[in-house]
């Protein structure tokens, strides 16, 4: 749009930083170089849900963990997706998010399920000075898909994919035919907009391996191509459609 529009590069505008939340993928390095190097900023990430906090989270100059800062207004649990069990906030843990307002006058929620799965990273103090736990997004425990026991979330596919591009666009879908648990999965993957026809079998095959070699579930991927994959009023793609 700034060049269309403007006539400019990105870069030109001369901002410096870019504050960014609501989606995942600033944990991965290569998403991040995409925002950055055309822009000229620093991508920083946030967190918060809107009903119980715009903000409580974010990284620091040091690190790009995501840290909690809401001590004092919230409590942080966290709790087995599957059987709702309540699990340690200890380093290495990875479940769903369950916040209790301390402050809130007004309507306040008590272990409220974010639906977010979140894996803890650190617990000690980061070199920045701030001493909440530091974790990472993973995935949604609704998008959560279990494939020969292992849980898969579509974050993980988008890191694949994101490697990737610009052989892929980063966009796809996951197809699901009937209620899990599953051997495997189907997804429909945009190859990007310079691949030529007769390179896609090469390149779906590529695809299929990475997702194996780094999730360790197998995948049928269909090629499809570039936009065809439906966007909301918003811009985002469903990344798990249930055909049944």
């Amino acid at each position: 749009m700034v060049r269309d529009e403007l006539g400019i590069e990105p870069v030109d505008l001369g901002l410096k930083l870019g504050l960014f939340a609501g989606e995942p993928g600033l944990e991965n390095p290569t998403y991040r170089q995409r925002i950055e190097e055309p822009w000229g900023i620093k991508a920083s990430n946030c967190y918060g849900i809107s009903d119980v906090m715009s903000s409580f989270a974010a990284v620091c100059q040091d690190s790009n963990d995501l840290h909690f800062m809401g001590q004092g207004s919230l409590v942080a649990q966290m709790i087995d997706p599957a059987s709702c069990e309540d699990l340690a906030v200890d380093e290495g843990v990875e479940g769903e998010l369950v916040l209790t307002h301390l402050a809130r006058e007004a309507q306040p929620l008590v272990r409220y399920s974010t639906s977010d799965v979140i894996r803890i990273l650190a617990t000690g103090p980061c070199s920045c000075g701030r001493t909440g736990f530091r974790f990472q997004v993973t995935g949604r425990s609704d998008d959560m898909v279990h494939v020969r026991g292992i849980n898969v979330f579509p974050s993980g596919v988008a890191d694949v994919l994101t490697a990737l591009t610009p052989s892929v666009t980063g966009e796809f879908q996951i197809l699901l035919s009937h209620p899990g648990p599953y051997d495997r999965l189907d997804i429909a993957v945009e190859y990007g907009e310079g691949v030529r026809l007769e390179g896609l079998e090469q390149l779906r095959q590529q695809v299929e391996a990475k997702i194996k070699e780094a999730l360790t579930f197998s995948a049928y991927v269909d090629l499809v191509p570039p936009d065809s994959i439906p966007r909301t009023e918003m811009g985002k793609a469903i990344r798990v459609v249930r055909r049944f």
